[in-house]
């Protein structure tokens, strides 16, 4: 039997394997995932290399007959060459796992690329009955002396930083505009002198993103900004109202009208979905489409699921929906906003999900008053901080910074079966570490594990090799779960358990104790 014809429709090529000489035993790489089509043939994608072919029944089945099939000197080598350079095929020896597992602790432990996540305060206009900071935050902004520690932070690792990459966050960033923009150009000067790459986006709920002061964030290297949107006007004014009871959404929309209008920033809407307005998604992407919102070429769009993550979650305790119910109504809408051209194509992610600030050693979110933390969903307990802008070695000591940097997805039998652990690195530290401050619906499984026979069908779709024919409805992955089995709350209080064993292994104990009780 030859070797089958390979359509490869993208791939990320690995260097060592791509046009070698191999010889020795080979196996199918634990990253392929096929999805059957109707008329027979399979799609392959391996999760590893973000490569996808489509093959014939018998191409797949003599693929996955190759196992321990010895490769030697007389076999042509060219035949092989794309299976190697895509990792469909790997030499029997290989440990994938490890190889991820590396790569993961590798951007981990980087110092060379810093990013901080700053609040220059945590008040806000809005009080949306849904966040996970609660509706008392604090007004106060920025301290004096915070500004020159971040500053002197910075300068510190100068003279090893090839990029350092700010988002800014809140509250509402920008209630503190004037201390956000004076830091910025503090920041910018300092890479500017050490031959730093600067880059920035905001988080904001867009009330006070008129088109000057987008252009004065644009103008200090900040070119995205994320708003949210999270239905019609009546839904949305429900959902995220101004402090004084009125609603937000008239002036939002205006201001990513006027943005995109008038200035170079790229807006990003999200739509926080939940039980009152997963109904109302079709008729947001009709309305976005009808603003002409995606005529500056800098628009997109994408829904996201309410989450009870924290204990001040508020109303998202009732109006979250499953994690499956979710993904079986937002599929739908996501195609549809795809088609209508407001949500981007379906990709693989270029890199690990979960490599977050919280997921780097060398990544920090800072508060007002200079506290530090490792996520921004704990910049409201003060109880999660690591420590202080003014004592960073402290910090780097801290019990709460150790849980960060000793979790790790390769801890836990649920990640490490997993097949698009690859993509995924995890998620969200987050939930592992501090799940008990959640509900069933916040474990942290991303999109591209409840859909990823459908991510992969719509990259071949996109790239004209499919039909919307083709597809299998009994291949949807929230039934088959083609990935491996997900997370739920036994799986994330047995890795939070492991995860506390483990620092008191190393003497870490504190209330650790206390801890190992609760989860217990």
């Amino acid at each position: 039997m030859s070797t089958p014809q390979l359509r490869s429709l993208a791939s990320r090529v690995v260097k060592q394997y791509s046009g070698s000489r191999f010889q020795g035993r080979v196996k199918n790489s634990q990253y392929n995932i096929p999805v059957p089509l109707k008329n027979g043939s399979v799609l392959l994608f391996n999760s590893h290399t973000r490569a996808l072919i489509k093959l014939e029944q018998d191409e797949y089945a003599h693929l996955t007959s190759l196992d321990g099939h010895h490769l030697d000197s007389t076999t042509k080598q060219g035949d092989f060459q794309s299976l190697f350079a895509n990792r469909f095929l790997v030499p029997l020896d290989t440990e994938e796992l490890a190889l991820i597992e590396q790569a993961f602790n590798s951007a981990r432990q980087s110092d060379g690329d810093l990013g901080l996540t700053i609040a220059p305060t945590m008040g806000c206009n809005l009080a949306c009955g849904y966040c996970f900071q609660g509706q008392n935050k604090p007004k106060a902004q920025f301290d004096t002396q915070v500004i020159p520690a971040i500053v002197e932070h910075v300068q510190h690792q100068a003279d090893r930083l090839n990029t350092l990459t700010i988002t800014w966050y809140g509250g509402e960033p920008l209630m503190a505009k004037p201390a956000l923009l004076s830091l910025s150009d503090k920041l910018i000067t300092l890479c500017q002198a050490h031959n730093i790459a600067y880059s920035a986006s905001i988080v904001t709920n867009g009330y006070l993103l008129d088109p000057q002061t987008a252009t004065a964030l644009y103008d200090r290297g900040c070119t995205s900004s994320q708003i949210t949107i999270d239905g019609l006007q009546t839904t949305h004014d429900k959902m995220r109202p101004k402090l004084n009871g009125h609603g937000s959404f008239e002036k939002t929309i205006k201001n990513i009208k006027s943005v995109l209008e008038h200035t170079q920033m790229q807006i990003n809407v999200r739509v926080n979905v939940g039980r009152d307005n997963v109904h109302e998604c079709g008729q947001l992407l009709d309305f976005m489409q009808a603003q002409n919102f995606t005529q500056s070429g800098r628009f997109s769009l994408y829904f996201a699921p309410i989450d009870a993550s924290t204990p001040e979650s508020g109303s998202a305790f009732n109006t979250s929906i499953s994690k499956q119910e979710f993904n079986r109504e937002v599929l739908k809408y996501t195609l549809l906003g795809q088609q209508k051209g407001l949500i981007n194509g379906t990709a693989a992610p270029s890199f690990f999900l979960g490599m977050c600030v919280a997921a780097k050693n060398n990544g920090l979110v800072i508060a007002p008053n200079g506290d530090l933390h490792k996520c921004w969903e704990t910049l409201h307990d003060v109880d999660k901080r690591i420590g202080t802008i003014h004592d960073l070695v402290a910090a780097e000591r801290s019990r709460n910074n150790k849980l960060w940097q000793h979790w790790s997805p390769f801890d836990n039998p649920t990640c490490r079966s997993c097949k698009v652990l690859p993509l995924c690195g995890g998620m969200c530290g987050h939930r592992f570490i501090y799940f008990g401050a959640g509900n069933e619906e916040s474990t942290p499984c991303p999109d591209w594990k409840w859909n990823t026979a459908e991510n992969i069908f719509s990259r071949a779709l996109q790239a004209g090799v499919v039909k919307e024919d083709e597809w299998l409805d009994n291949q949807a992955t929230v039934d088959t779960m083609i990935s491996g089995e997900r997370h739920n709350t036994t799986s994330l209080a047995l890795s939070q358990k492991s995860l506390h064993q483990k620092l008191i292994a190393l003497g870490i104990k504190d209330n650790s104790v206390i801890l190992l009780q609760q989860i217990n």
